[in-house]
């Protein structure tokens, strides 16, 4: 198991029969006798899935204050809504020993090839309320296109009320996939008679996320359903350095950092159908879609311990994954200051719902189980 942990110092290699003064020390963690050339890494965890947030601004109400005749104070929107989940993931790392190794000792030792991956998924559901204040006359929900035709501007799924608010409930259902695979090459620096442990390592990867958003709501005069997916693509190299240090005889703790600068790209489309008793019907059905591309870069930290049981090592730790680059839906939203209220405005149109960006930082715990075949 000496390349699976890089503490592959050979007894011999500081005490034999040139040198028997020195004492022969206790085997170290990872001894390479017998030495196998595959080895299998599986692994289980938790991962606190953060997000951009979800923009639900086109679900707005809106309010006419008193004010001059014919005026209204606009929209205010629902705004926007929080994705956070934490969600079970697993993985798996199938690594081979290369047969030729480094001539040169500036390469490193235990050179060794790696192919991984990992899979979550998450579901979250939260339901909202959404008011009508006093003197308020309905709650809109703004199509996804961004024609605003007359009369049929939006969907109507509020009214006037005298009593307590909301009127009209809203629930948005959010479920996230993620998954990743990458090869990578590794070798070990050896220190310190095999108390220090630093391995580089490079290769490439890819990673998929799809965003799905159900969004509904329903109030006493109509109703809606919107259904949009965000799907992203990752390409890009993956520079990692391990660093492990032996604190006991099986017990050894590590620190890795990773940082991948990649190529991404973004496709979104949504549906929506309303339907209403007021404005001839509602926006009816309509749709949007959006493409982006963009350069952008991971980063991740872990750490935590290593202890070897003998037929197999125990792998414990947790981190964080930052990507600076996440698609997030913009929505089309009916602005500000909009008469809503005062009769039918003319048709106009906004800019479709749409891809913007932000980022994201997802802490994680896991542990792994290493096993030579």
């Amino acid at each position: 198991m000496a390349f699976l942990l890089g503490l592959s110092m050979i007894p011999a290699a500081y005490a034999g029969p040139d040198d028997p003064a020195k004492p022969v020390p206790d085997p170290m963690l990872g001894a390479p006798q017998p030495r196998s050339e595959f080895y299998v890494k599986v692994n289980s965890g938790a991962v606190f899935f953060r997000p951009p947030e979800k923009d639900n601004s086109n679900f707005a109400e809106a309010v006419n204050l008193p004010a001059p005749a014919g005026k209204a104070d606009g929209v205010t929107s629902v705004g926007s809504q929080t994705g956070n989940a934490t969600a079970a993931s697993i993985g798996a790392t199938l690594g081979f020993l290369l047969a030729a190794q480094p001539a040169e000792s500036w390469m490193g030792l235990n050179l060794r090839a790696e192919v991984s991956g990992n899979y979550f998924q998450t579901v979250n559901t939260q339901n909202a309320g959404v008011s009508v204040n006093p003197g308020g006359i309905f709650t809109t929900v703004g199509r996804l296109d961004g024609n605003y035709t007359g009369t049929n501007q939006s969907t109507d799924i509020g009214s006037l009320t005298a009593g307590p608010n909301p009127v009209a409930n809203e629930t948005l259902t959010t479920r996230d996939e993620f998954y990743q695979v990458s090869a990578a090459f590794k070798t070990d620096y050896i220190f310190d008679h095999g108390q220090l442990v630093l391995s580089p390592i490079l290769g490439f990867g890819y990673s998929h996320l799809t965003q799905n958003f159900n969004t509904t709501a329903a109030g006493n005069r109509g109703s809606i359903n919107q259904q949009e997916t965000i799907d992203t693509n990752y390409f890009g190299p993956k520079f990692g350095l391990e660093c492990k240090v032996q604190l006991a005889k099986d017990f050894v703790y590590y620190a890795e950092g990773e940082m991948s600068p990649l190529y991404a790209f973004s496709d979104y489309s949504g549906t929506q159908n309303g339907s209403s008793t007021r404005f001839g019907g509602g926006s009816g059905p309509n749709s949007a879609t959006d493409s982006q591309n963009s350069f952008a870069f991971k980063a991740g930290l872990t750490t935590g311990f290593y202890y070897d049981f003998g037929p197999v090592i125990l792998k414990v730790g947790g981190g964080f994954e930052y990507w600076n680059y996440v698609a997030t839906v913009q929505e089309s939203t009916i602005p500000s200051g909009v008469n809503t209220l005062g009769g039918a405005p003319a048709p106009f149109t906004l800019r479709p719902s749409h891809l913007a960006s932000s980022d994201m930082l997802n802490p994680e715990v896991n542990t792994s189980v290493i096993v030579p075949f």
